[in-house]
Parts: structure tokens; sequence; C-alpha cells
């Protein structure tokens, strides 16, 4: 689950390989944009499911029907971050070869993860990173990065991202359904060069410190404006942006059902900062009760049959357990 800020700019990211800093279109000082690779990777493929669309998870010589998670080996190339102030925000071209011994095959027609590059794309203001293969076929795209610079480890994180099958794959396959269809995850741990000099203290003069002065606005902190409306200060709502890519997750042998799940955007559109506190967890601003404040999704499926809507299922409650803020006006 995504969480952002109204966005006020658009970024247009670059396709171009790894060039120097001064070649690219973005502002390249210190502060801005810095290289990024290679490292370690982790690649998982759902053999689990997959296989309810005959396509088998072939891992070297091996068939997998299950789950299966795999280290990968990040072989050269880097991605050109932009990350204002120590703050990530996107991608700035460049690219990333990785091999694997992981290939997709349904019938003789085969998808081949084993000479992988990615590359940067974004949708909708966030991130993305394509993955090509050998021939430079757009096999699938890398969404929904949690991405996160570190500079203080000369490192940026990209964690728990969906690995979602491209037109090209769906067509190559002849499975339309693997079309936007989660295939996986990645996760990509890579050693990033932080210039010289690079200012990463969150803060961008004169403007002060980028998540405002005076943050966080509870809304308990200040409850009414001064006026005749006595309407709250700080209100905090959360806009549901995109519920987007409900896709299989397999179906239970016991009784058939099937398993869905959807991918979710979020959006504050309040004044006040939305409480984001991981389950069972504290946060030292926060003083208020119940202290685990956060987000959650429960949704529901249903179908028009003969004119009437028929609920098909229900689900459990989703914890939001990480936001990470892009496209923020502030």
């Amino acid at each position: 689950m995504r969480f952002f800020r109204s966005c006020t700019f658009v970024l247009a990211l670059a396709w171009a390989a790894p060039s120097p800093a001064n070649d690219l279109p973005w502002d390249t000082s210190p502060s801005s944009a810095w290289p990024a690779g290679p490292g370690q990777a982790r690649m998982e493929l759902r053999g689990d499911y997959l296989k309810d669309f005959g396509v088998d998870v072939v891992d070297g010589a091996r068939v997998q029907t299950e789950r299966i998670v795999r280290q990968v080996s990040v072989n050269d190339g880097r991605l050109w971050a932009w990350v204002p102030y120590g703050n990530f925000e996107a991608f700035n071209g460049g690219s990333l070869s990785i091999s694997t011994d992981l290939v997709l095959r349904r019938g003789d027609r085969v998808a081949d993860f084993r000479n992988i590059t990615l590359i940067p794309s974004e949708e909708n203001r966030s991130a993305q990173l394509q993955i090509l293969d050998a021939g430079g076929n757009h096999l699938a795209t890398i969404t929904h990065i949690h991405a996160l610079a570190q500079s203080d480890r000369n490192e940026l994180t990209l964690h728990n991202a969906d690995v979602r099958g491209s037109q090209w794959l769906a067509n190559e396959l002849d499975a339309p359904e693997l079309e936007g269809m989660p295939l996986g995850m990645m996760w990509l741990d890579l050693t990033m060069n932080v210039p010289a000099g690079a200012n990463v203290s969150g803060t961008s003069p004169p403007r002060g410190n980028l998540s405002c002065a005076g943050r966080p606005f509870w809304p308990q902190d200040n409850p009414t404006r001064p006026d005749p409306t006595n309407t709250p200060e700080y209100l905090v709502d959360v806009e549901m942006v995109t519920l987007a890519n409900v896709a299989y997750q397999g179906r239970q042998s016991s009784t058939g059902r099937v398993k869905v799940a959807p991918s979710a955007t979020l959006k504050s559109v309040g004044f006040g900062d939305a409480v984001w506190v991981p389950k069972f967890s504290t946060i030292g601003s926060y003083q208020f009760s119940p202290r685990d404040q956060h987000p959650f999704l429960v949704w529901n499926m249903y179908r028009i049959n003969e004119g009437r809507i028929e609920q098909l299922g229900s689900s459990g409650v989703k914890h939001a357990f990480l936001t990470l803020n892009f496209n923020c006006t502030i």
C-alpha cells in the first residue's frame, strides 16, 4: 500500500544507459543525482499459483510448484536516483544487469528471466523499473517499490516490490491473464555513491525542513479554527486513489474458493498529518490514545447477475505496515 501527498510536479524519466552526471537532464548537483549499484538482490516467482494458468516456474532444471525466493546476481551497471536532500523521489536513468536461473514456461513457449536488465520507468508519477530480457523484450514491471535512500549506509534499498507481467510476456506465453498480474516480488539493496558535500539533512534552504517546520500537525493538537464554523484546523483525511490490479492469488483445494488481492494507492488530502504508527508500535511524537494508528483496508467483491448485485466474498483487515512519501507538495 502506497501513501503520498498531492503532487505539484511531474518527472519525465530518462531511459538512456548510464551517463556522466553532467549529461543528465536534471539538476545534478551533489544534493540531487546519486548513482546506485551494483549490490544484492532477491527475486520471488509464484510457482504456487502460476501453475493454475499452465505456467511452470523453472529454476535451473527443476520445475517449482511452490512459492520460491532466490538470491540473484547483480552483475553490472547502476541506476541514477534523484535524491534531493537525501529524500528518494525518482530514478534519473541508468540500468542494472542481473543474472538468475529462472524461466517461465507454458508448453513450448518460454519467457526467459536468466539474463535480464532493469531500466527506469514511471506510472502515475511513481517510480518503477522495467525488466527486459536478453533480447530487449519487456518481460515485467517492478511496481509499488518501497524505496529508501540510506545515506549513512551508502545504500539504496528497493524492497517489497511487485513484479507484474507485461503485455509482451502474456502474448509470448499465450496467457492473456498474465498481463498486469503479480508474478512475484523483488528486493534490491544497491551500493549508493553519496557525493562529497551532499546535503543529506532533508533540508532545502531557504525553505527549511522538507517535512515542514512545526510538523507533525496531529488532529488532536489544534482541533478548531478561530472562526464561526469551528472547522478542524488539522483535519486529516486519506483518499483511496486507486484500487488496481485485483489479481488471482491461488485456489483453496479443499473448497475450490479463489483467493484474490488488490494493490492500493492512498493519498493524504487533509491539512493535518495522517497518523501512521505500525500495529503494536509507538512513536515518540504521537502521545494520544490509542497509540497504534494507521490506515487499514477492508474490501468486498460483488458481481452483477441478471440485474441483481450479488456479494461473492469479503476480506479480513489489511494493516498498512509502511508508508513512504512521494510526490509531496511540502
